[in-house]
């Protein structure tokens, strides 16, 4: 950030006359051009001097009328360009900084520094420097220009209070041409190829001279001799308040400079971040730093001041300008924000005293910042109704600190969490381009700053202290906070890397939350997330979007989503898994033929899910693990948040699987597929089936027991409905889904694990849905016998199987005989899997985890298939031989080999009672994703049966013309007899 002077109240390229400058330099320029080498030299003659101050002024009243549309870079690479000049403005410059400062006339010495102040490019990452300018600044900054500065700096600090305002004016020309040479080398070192070099002897410089130390001295001094005993401030001189502007914008600019060099491992980069963070860390720096900073909180706010002194604080008061935006409001324009947010990054020293006082200071900024983007976007208009700034609804200003003369930092820390007074507008409104810097920046630092805090000390300031923080990043998303798609992702990268860390690999589910998510949660961060997907859902490519991916980034989207279901509010949680639900179902129904896997959103939506069902299945190394799952509460909550999730999930991931396949794939895109759609099916398929088949009370604790006594006639209703079983045959439509599998993997070959699950799911369900598999087609077959293999898989979990006790099918028939067949029925004589497909599948399986398990079973299933289609469709002639023995017995083995699934299996909640976890629209493809939670949606029942409840007239509409008029009558008549 640049300190030059210029007169922005003209037009750019205009004059001081308004006139349109031209494109070469006026001749009195050009003479006073040709003229100035010649009196370099006579800094000291009186008639030379008058004439060099008056060929200065030429030059830099023509320099300063420039704009980027009048040329002005070519004009300074043009001016530059002659070497007699320019070695005639680095002998003025290096005459001036070693001027002593208190000497009575310096008027000729601020002619050169602020004729050499107008020749620096404002902008040389836009319009990169030319070789010239290059060297001239190059040259300025070899010549120990900093150095001569700093002694000035010092010089002027012991008489602070009695300094004139022509001293105090050359001291900020000073200033400004110090900060200037450090922007500018900063921006083309980092363009420059010889990047290391520059900023090196940039490092070097700025480290040996402690020019931001003695300037930050000073300008302390000098603002606290300016305040008037009354706690009022004198009116600065002309060139006062450069000064701090460029302090704080030299000091924000290091920092930025220190950040883009701290991630190198180069022995270079680490010797130029060790002097850099030698100069952040100084103390006059960073306190000038702070106090400018705590000075624009509390006229923004009103906040805490921490012992600060309030005369320095009145006399650090920050630059304001008006904006037309909001009528009657302040915009602070001297970075004072910028600078604050470096300090606390870089700056504060790393104790817990330090974190603290950073992260209450981050806090403050960030909703500075947020309520400076709501006054905004109010606009102009309730302003001027009421005479007053708008104020946002979504913050509240912190509670003036009251100070008795004495007091510690700490003490001042801890008053910035005391309770909220009645709200006030702020004073202050940050300026659009300090929210687009600060805004985002603050919340991932305060959250870096936390984590440490929370490792040390979990309870206290810091676990309040992130509460606020989610807060403040709700809000942030609200108010639509930071045009940059990438940096939100990047801050939601970086909230959620932590969280990898809640489930310590291999072990249980701990009783409390850890720390980390234990704040979060208090933050609000599981109505935040569903509301960041629900706004997600409505604009894929909108800024909560990118949030949102950053957030459930890879690796960590399965855990972070599993914990919230776990550790969440339950009814927030429940609306997290709908609002999922929902929006695969939204994409599922309006894309009927994908032959690619989707990107953005829906990507997003089905990996959140994948990484969720997955997560509760498997370790990282893919090995079946069942430490979800427990008697504690946290482990009965996230069973029946699965139970709920199953009910919602699977069948819009059916649905998208099944069209993918049907879909013409190319050749080789099937991992796509079957890492996101098939993975979760095909493992949670056998689970489905053993909970069909064993029934179970879906409790997992002694506390549930009485419950489901209690629920005794809803569990009865839910089984007479059909249950897991039809659910699985039905919604899911397992056995169409497993045929067109086999089909595509025979055509498709895959990784043996897939193969494996594949095998697993193929024979699970046909122990349970043994007639779909057949291709029986006998109407109410979901409401049928038990299948007779129902005694043999996963029999060791086989619970209470009565319907009236929570089951989903009759009780179970001993596997010590064949079971008696069932009544004949019509039904044709080719089966829904054909033998030689089961076949195939089962010579691609390896010997990895369970596959002899899983061959043998598929072998055993393929041979009662063939038996039953050489029979003509009679399930008579299918039994009773060597095939069903074998077959009983491979399926014995396959079951042995997964105890951990079968454990989960029976923590399912019944059917019925995980459907009622929250009561949703009844139109299965309902797609309002209104208000910011599922839970809130007002539901309205339907007037004829009341079974059936609504969110809209929309849905209710096209739910009757989609089959409920007919489901409506027949519940009237069910209620009526």
């Amino acid at each position: 950030m640049s300190g030059r002077r210029t007169d922005r109240s003209r037009g750019a390229g205009e004059g001081p006359s308004g006139r349109r400058c031209e494109e070469t330099p006026p001749p009195a320029v050009r003479a006073a051009l040709r003229r100035l080498p010649a009196l370099a030299g006579r800094t000291g003659d009186g008639a030379g001097a008058v004439e060099l101050r008056g060929l200065l002024r030429t030059i830099s009243d023509y320099l300063e009328t420039l704009g980027p549309a009048d040329g002005e870079h070519e004009v300074q690479a043009a001016v530059l360009g002659d070497g007699a000049v320019r070695l005639a403005l680095l002998r003025l410059v290096a005459a001036a900084v070693r001027w002593p400062v208190t000497d009575a006339d310096r008027r000729l010495h601020c002619a050169s520094m602020y004729t050499v102040q107008e020749l620096f490019p404002g902008t040389p990452r836009n319009a990169p420097a030319s070789p010239a300018v290059a060297d001239f600044v190059r040259k300025l900054l070899r010549m120990d220009t900093l150095q001569c500065l700093a002694k000035q700096f010092t010089a002027a600090a012991a008489v602070a209070g009695v300094l004139t305002p022509l001293q105090l004016d050359s001291l900020g020309i000073g200033a400004v041409l110090a900060g200037n040479l450090v922007t500018f080398s900063l921006a083309a070192g980092i363009e420059d190829g010889n990047t290391a070099d520059w900023v090196r002897e940039l490092a070097r410089a700025l480290r040996d001279s402690s020019v931001l130390e003695h300037a930050s001295r000073l300008l302390l001094l000098r603002e606290e001799a300016a305040a008037l005993p009354s706690g009022l401030a004198m009116a600065p001189p002309p060139y006062q308040w450069d000064m701090p502007f460029i302090f704080l914008s030299t000091y924000f600019n290091a920092t930025v400079l220190y950040q883009a060099l701290a991630g190198a491992a180069s022995a270079e980069a680490e010797a130029v971040c060790a002097a850099l963070r030698e100069v952040l860390r100084g103390p006059c720096a960073r306190h000038a730093a702070l106090v400018h900073g705590v000075a624009m909180l509390c006229r923004a706010d009103g906040g805490p001041s921490y012992a600060l002194p309030a005369r320095l604080l009145i006399a650090a008061r920050p630059q304001t300008r008006t904006d037309s935006s909001v009528p009657g409001a302040l915009v602070i324009c001297d970075n004072s924000p910028g600078a604050l947010l470096a300090m606390c990054q870089e700056g504060m020293p790393p104790t817990r005293l330090g974190r603290r006082i950073a992260v209450l200071l981050l806090l403050r900024l960030g909703r500075l910042a947020v309520a400076s983007t709501a006054t905004r976007a109010q606009g102009a208009c309730s302003a001027s109704a009421t005479g007053q700034r708008p104020r946002p609804p979504s913050l509240q200003p912190q509670q003036q600190h009251r100070r008795s003369g004495e007091g510690n930092a700490e003490a001042g820390a801890s008053g910035a969490l005391g309770p909220q007074p009645s709200p006030r507008p702020p004073l202050l409104l940050l300026s659009k381009e300090d929210v687009d810097v600060v805004a985002l920046a603050t919340i991932g630092t305060a959250w870096s700053q936390l984590q440490e805090a929370l490792a040390l000390q979990p309870d206290g300031w810091a676990s309040e202290a992130g509460a606020r923080l989610w807060r403040l990043v709700d809000a942030a998303m609200r108010e639509g906070m930071g045009a940059d798609n990438e940096q939100l992702r990047l801050l939601g990268s970086t909230l959620s890397c932590e969280f990898d860390a809640v489930l310590v690999e291999g072990e249980p589910l701990p009783p409390a939350a850890p720390p980390v998510f234990a704040v979060a949660l208090a933050g609000g961060v599981l109505p935040c997330v569903e509301r960041l997907l629900r706004r997600a859902g409505e604009a894929p490519l909108g800024p909560e979007a990118s949030f949102a991916e950053g957030l459930l980034q890879q690796g960590t989207r399965g855990p972070f989503l599993a914990a919230l279901l776990a550790y969440g509010e339950p009814r927030q949680a429940a609306a997290l898994v709908a609002t999922l639900g929902k929006l695969l179902r939204g994409f599922s129904s309006s894309r009927p033929a994908l032959a690619v896997v989707p990107a953005g959103m829906p990507d997003l939506v089905v990996k959140c899910v994948r990484g969720v069902l997955l997560t509760v299945l498997f370790d990282r190394k893919d090995r079946p693990r069942s430490r979800w799952m427990g008697a504690g509460q946290q482990h009965q909550q996230l069973a029946r948040m699965i139970s709920f999730a199953l009910c919602e999930w699977l069948p819009p991931l059916s649905r998208l699987a099944r069209q993918w396949m049907a879909a013409d794939v190319a050749p080789g895109s099937d991992d796509t597929w079957r890492s996101l759609c098939m993975s979760p099916l095909i493992c949670w398929l056998p689970l489905l089936a053993c909970r069909a088949l064993v029934g179970g009370s879906g409790a997992v604790g002694a506390a549930d027991e009485a419950a489901v006594g209690a629920a005794g006639a809803r569990a009865t209703a839910a089984a007479a409905a059909g249950g897991w079983r039809r659910f699985m045959l039905e919604e899911v439509a397992a056995v169409p889904l497993l045929t067109g599998a086999l089909r595509f993997v025979q055509r498709e070959p895959g990784d043996v694990a897939f193969s494996d699950m594949l095998a697993l799911s193929c024979c699970s369900v046909a122990a349970a849905c043994l007639e779909e598999v057949l291709g029986a087609g006998r109407e109410g077959v979901a409401d049928a016998g038990r299948p007779p293999c129902a005694d043999v898989l996963f029999s060791h979990v086989r619970g209470r199987t009565d319907p009236a006790q929570g089951g989903d099918a009759p009780a179970a028939v001993l596997a010590s005989s064949p079971p008696a067949a069932p009544a004949p029925t019509p039904c044709p004589v080719t089966a829904q899997w054909r033998p030689e497909l089961l076949r195939a599948l089962a010579a691609q399986l390896g010997r990895r985890r369970y596959g002899n398990e899983a061959g043998e079973a598929l072998k055993a299933l393929a041979a009662q298939l063939g038996a039953w289609e050489a029979g003509g469709g009679d399930p008579c002639k299918a039994r009773g031989e060597k095939r069903w023995k074998r077959l009983l017995v491979a399926l014995g083995r396959l079951k042995a080999a997964r105890p951990d699934m079968a454990r989960i299996a029976a923590a399912l909640l019944p059917h019925a009672e995980a459907r009622a976890l929250l009561s949703t629209c009844s139109y299965p493809a309902c797609a309002n994703l209104a208000g910011d939670s599922e839970a809130d949606l007002r539901l309205q029942s339907c007037g004829k049966c009341a079974a059936a409840a609504y969110c809209g007239r929309a849905c209710q509409a096209a739910h009757w013309r989609a089959g409920h008029r007919e489901a409506c009558a027949l519940l009237r008549k069910a209620l009526e007899g």
